[in-house]
């Protein structure tokens, strides 16, 4: 039996031709997950999430959804044409956060394959308090006339690679005594204060002690507590 090797090719080159038009559209990421290691509080981290349109038709990503308020999309190619690439540019902002951080970001397209309708990304990493103040900006409660005194402790923490000495305090006021013991020198301290009467001011109250230290980045650190005056009947 003769085989006809034109009709052959051309009969595959066909279904080819039929099996891309077909092909469903796809993206992949260069990365679905982005750890941005250790960083101090504070920080802002911007990173991008490339994909590529592996398809043969345009691909639609409708809307980018991350978990947290601290993730910020700064915008993203809404539609993408089969081989090029999308952005989906992120910022990380970590004021107020400490210790091991995951977050998400939910990319919905418009894709009809299932797998590729919701992709998850995946933000990660840790934040680190450079000064760590404990308890942070206590609450001391209710203060009457009848409050004799208040009393309390901070423990301060460097956790910077730095040294960093307290050179002075500067309590809330001249009724505040205070004491500055150091645990470990350049690393750990704790600060004992007792507050006098009369307290004054008008319902909530904010004291502050301001540290000077010798490290440049960090020069005044601030120690901050409330109470609440009770006005008198």
């Amino acid at each position: 039996m003769k085989i006809n090797i034109t009709f052959i090719i051309t009969l595959s080159f066909f279904f080819t031709i039929l099996y891309n038009c077909n092909k469903p559209s796809i993206i992949k990421f260069e990365n679905t997950i982005f750890d941005f290691g250790e960083v101090y509080e504070g920080s802002d981290i911007n990173y991008t999430y490339i994909f590529k349109n592996t398809g043969t038709k345009p691909v639609t990503i409708r809307h980018v959804q991350p978990s947290c308020v601290c993730l910020t999309i700064l915008g993203w190619d809404n539609t993408v044409e089969p081989g090029e690439t999308g952005e989906i540019p992120v910022t990380f902002k970590t004021p107020n956060l400490n210790g091991d951080i995951i977050k998400y970001i939910n990319v919905k397209t418009g894709i009809l394959k299932e797998e590729h309708q919701s992709i998850k990304l995946i933000f990660k990493g840790r934040v680190v308090i450079p000064i760590e103040i404990v308890p942070k900006n206590p609450w001391l409660g209710d203060v009457t006339h009848e409050t004799r005194y208040l009393s309390g402790s901070f423990k301060i923490k460097n956790n910077l690679d730095t040294p960093l000495r307290i050179l002075k305090v500067t309590p809330p006021d001249n009724k505040t005594q205070y004491k500055l013991t150091t645990i470990e020198e350049n690393k750990q301290y704790s600060l004992d204060y007792i507050m006098y009467p009369p307290f004054e001011g008008d319902k909530t109250v904010e004291k502050k002690f301001i540290l000077l230290t010798d490290n440049e980045e960090y020069e005044y650190v601030e120690l901050k507590l409330f109470l609440f005056i009770v006005q008198p009947l």
